[in-house]
């Protein structure tokens, strides 16, 4: 757990899934014997998502590139919540459905566009390395321009 989500338990939880749900809501869902969040329920929820954002963005993607970092991350909390709301049955709908799926297929979508770089990254300004498979964004036209060589530098990746 943490490569892009951090959480913790016990009756002061803290980080990304409290943010995205409050503890209230996460002691119901990943909560342990004593009624607080579970760690060890949360872990698994979370290495759960990293998992599957990780396998879906590929092994060349850079999870922590400053351009992407806050994307992936937002998805991947999405999946977390998904994975944590899997575990209670009262929250599904009348087709047995969790509550949160439509939030979850989402943010899959958004994931499979982020790994075939049709998927804005940010606003930076300055030209850089891409978080996707290496390739060369123009961060100033928002367009992504991948390319095999590696020492390429110019607002234009290289063309």
């Amino acid at each position: 757990m943490g490569d892009i989500l951090t959480q913790t338990g016990g009756t002061g939880a803290t980080g990304d899934l409290t943010t995205a749900i409050g503890n209230n809501r996460l002691s119901v869902l990943c909560g342990g014997s004593d009624g607080t969040v579970s760690t060890a329920i949360v872990t698994d929820v979370i290495e759960s998502a990293e998992s599957d954002a990780l396998s879906i963005l590929g092994p060349g993607f850079n999870t922590s590139a400053a351009s992407s970092k806050t994307v992936v991350k937002h998805q991947t909390k999405l999946i977390a919540v998904y994975y944590a709301y899997c575990r209670v049955p009262e929250f599904r709908n009348a087709q047995g459905e969790t509550i949160v799926a439509p939030q979850y297929n989402k943010a899959i979508e958004r994931l499979k566009d982020i790994a075939k770089g049709e998927r804005d990254m940010g606003d930076e300004t300055a030209t850089g390395k891409s978080a996707v498979r290496g390739g060369i964004v123009n961060y100033s036209t928002k367009a992504f321009i991948v390319e095999t060589a590696e020492s390429s530098t110019g607002p234009t990746g290289g063309f």
